[in-house]
């Protein structure tokens, strides 16, 4: 999970908190008209496991450059439940799984809380923030489909 958060956003396991996991993985196969031709037949989708992270870090420390070959040109702060129209179709229900099983970690006692549905929008909390990145929109309040944290190994996985 740190060498995907590292790679895609420049984040390091200091800047970030593990608050929880998906329990199973989450698949998804991807339309023909999606995949490369030199891959079809090959490429289905993937399977992930999903975390919840807190940002303990400031928005200063992502870095989208942090490799040679960047993932992503922006990112913006969003709220942990992202309009499912926003998400391209073939993904929506991973997210909407991911999503559901893992807000119950979020916080629920800080009436500031704008990553519930009803929150209210305060910029007080940041900059512990509760955070993650989540391809292909590199937000930073919803779960994050990466690598094992424990051995390195990529989690997002070709089924």
């Amino acid at each position: 999970m740190f060498r995907e958060l590292h790679e895609e956003v420049g984040l390091h396991p200091e800047h970030v908190a593990i608050v929880a996991r998906t329990r199973d993985w989450l698949r998804y196969e991807v339309p023909d008209r999606y995949i490369r031709r030199d891959a079809r037949g090959h490429y289905k989708g993937q399977k992930q496991i999903w975390y919840l992270l807190q940002l303990t870090g400031h928005d200063w420390d992502l870095n989208l450059r942090a490799t040679d070959h960047p993932e992503f040109d922006a990112w913006r702060w969003n709220d942990y439940w992202v309009p499912l129209e926003a998400v391209v179709e073939f993904k929506r229900g991973v997210y909407e799984m991911a999503l559901t099983e893992l807000a119950r970690f979020l916080p629920r006692h800080d009436s500031r809380n704008r990553y519930l549905r009803h929150g209210n929008r305060s910029r007080e909390m940041e900059p512990a923030t509760w955070t993650a990145a989540t391809p292909p929109s590199v937000t930073n309040q919803q779960p994050v489909p990466d690598a094992d944290s424990q051995t390195g190994r990529n989690t997002s996985e070709p089924l």
